[in-house]
This record gives C-alpha cells, structure tokens and sequence, in this order.
C-alpha cells in the first residue's frame, strides 16, 4: 500500500468524525489487510482462552461455596 492511501486511511480514522474501527484497526498495521486480520485471530484466540480459564475458576468456585454456603 502507498504511503498515500496510508495517510488518506489515517486521516479518515482522525477526521471522519464517528471513529472507523476497520479503519483504525487497518491503520494500526500500515495498511496491511493480512496482518491485521492475523493480530485480530491472535487476540481471538488469547480472549477464547481466558475466557476458558475463567469458566473453570467460576465453575469451581461456585461448586465450592454452594456446598459450605450457611448464609441464608
């Protein structure tokens, strides 16, 4: 990509107004459409795993406490 239509992608994100999130998130990785989509699949798979860990530790932890729970 030109550094042209670079600094058009940049100043739409800046100027437009309502913020392009495709825009900024192309703009983030100069342009290049791959690298984006790769960082964006990356992050995915970091959230899909956190998100796993937090199921377990909920789960667990609501196992736990609804067995000794006197609270009520």
């Amino acid at each position: 990509m030109s550094i042209r239509r670079m600094e058009a992608i940049t100043h739409d994100v800046i100027y437009s107004g309502a913020v392009d999130e495709v825009a900024l998130a192309i703009s983030r990785h100069c342009g290049d459409v791959r690298a984006t989509i790769r960082a964006l699949l990356h992050e995915r798979k970091q959230l899909r795993e956190q998100l796993a860990l937090a199921d377990i530790y909920i789960g667990a932890g609501f196992a736990h406490s609804g067995s000794n729970c006197d609270c009520l």
